[in-house]
């Protein structure tokens, strides 16, 4: 018997996209949830969206990876087409951004590598994603990557009239800005711009219009932060953001995904070395934001993360050792500081717990900040050459 909406529970709605909506279901025969994009097909089809829903239908079929969300079942009515989705419970990586302000080094490092696991997958399937941003990566419930949403997809080995110009504007390589076919380096560029995020907490190319946000992209015009951009991960978005596709490292042209992940920002002693084959079995570390440096007045500590904690100096190396390439890493005033218990100054420190909350991006459709801007090009020639 052909699957039908009545078979589901339908909860409470996940998000909104162009065409309809995310609705949390519960699948009444086996208890389970999902999450079912519900969209609607005039709607769709009066925005040339069915396109869209039909090449996300088939990628999903022919993807199967632990870090790819996984396709249950689609099914339609009079009214809609309906995607029956893996339901991941521990929300957008946007989301976290925005609610941490950046990541913890180790976190930051850990969701690079497990992206970098799933990009060369997906392009050893010779399929580009092409909107890849922190709104397209969703953590399940241990905090493991799952990259949603191949609307924007292209298949390398099959011909098709998908759109050049796809993407959303921080996250566009220059090439595909200039009209030119995408390839595996623009998801690394994307990639690099989202190891970018996760670290400072903004994407490198911000602007408050699409036109400077382009301009910027053209330009390579991005600065990183003054306050401790760790070392390592500034390397390794320096050689991803170059302009010439063939010169951004992890491309075919510049080492591809060995050299990728033979980068000391994935190797280095600091830390256990990502090992790639187990990375998605493993547990990640917490999601939580870089340790503060204290800030110390007299006897008190001020940041509220620290301020219920006893500081003496002995503990002032292990500080700046631990802190050393975060954006706390200045050095603590001189003089000693007590080891009695200090007063509190500050309200009580947020606890930083795996966020529950979900939401599917559904980009069938423009997304807010989507552009179709064929208009935009500009002549550029310049030699390549691997960072």
């Amino acid at each position: 018997m052909a699957p039908t909406i009545d078979d589901y529970d339908l909860g409470h709605t996940l998000g909104e996209g162009s065409f309809g909506s995310v609705i949390l279901c519960t699948h009444r025969a086996s208890g389970k949830k999902y999450a079912v994009k519900v969209i609607e097909v005039v709607h769709a089809q009066r925005h040339n969206g069915i396109a869209q829903v039909i090449q996300e239908k088939k990628v999903l079929i022919m993807l199967d990876h632990p870090s790819i969300i996984k396709l249950h079942s689609t099914f339609k009515d009079a009214d809609s087409l309906y995607i029956v989705l893996e339901y991941c419970s521990g929300g957008e990586l946007f989301g976290h951004i925005k609610r941490l302000g950046s990541c913890h080094i180790s976190c930051a490092r850990w969701l690079t590598a497990e992206l970098v696991n799933v990009l060369e997958y997906i392009h050893g399937r010779r399929v580009l994603h092409r909107d890849l941003k922190p709104e397209n990566i969703l953590l399940d419930d241990l905090g493991h990557v799952k990259l949603v949403d191949f609307g924007s997809s292209k298949r390398l080995d099959v011909e098709d009239d998908v759109p050049k110009f796809v993407g959303t504007a921080q996250y566009v390589s220059p090439e595909v800005l200039n009209d030119a076919d995408a390839s595996e380096a623009s998801d690394l560029w994307a990639l690099a711009c989202i190891v970018f995020q996760m670290l400072s907490g903004e994407p490198p190319f911000a602007a408050p219009v699409e036109y400077a946000i382009f301009k910027k992209i053209e330009e390579r015009d991005f600065a990183f932060p003054s306050d401790g951009f760790p070392p390592r991960a500034r390397e390794l978005v320096d050689a991803m953001l170059q302009l010439e596709p063939d010169a951004r490292l992890g491309a075919p042209a510049c080492g591809g995904y060995a050299a990728l992940k033979a980068h000391p920002f994935f190797t280095d002693d600091v830390e256990a070395p990502i090992d790639f084959a187990s990375v998605h079995l493993s547990p990640p570390p917490p999601l939580v934001p870089p340790p503060p440096m204290p800030e110390i007045a007299g006897d008190a500590v001020l940041n509220g993360q620290l301020a219920e904690h006893e500081l003496s100096a002995a503990d002032r190396a292990n500080l700046i050792e631990r802190q050393a390439g975060t954006r706390w890493a200045q050095p603590l005033d001189d003089g000693e500081v007590r080891s009695s218990r200090l007063e509190r100054t500050n309200a009580v420190a947020p606890d930083f717990p795996h966020s529950h909350r979900h939401q599917i991006p559904t980009s069938h459709g423009p997304h807010p900040h989507a552009y179709r801007c064929s208009s935009w090009r500009r002549s550029r020639s310049s030699g390549a050459t691997c960072r």
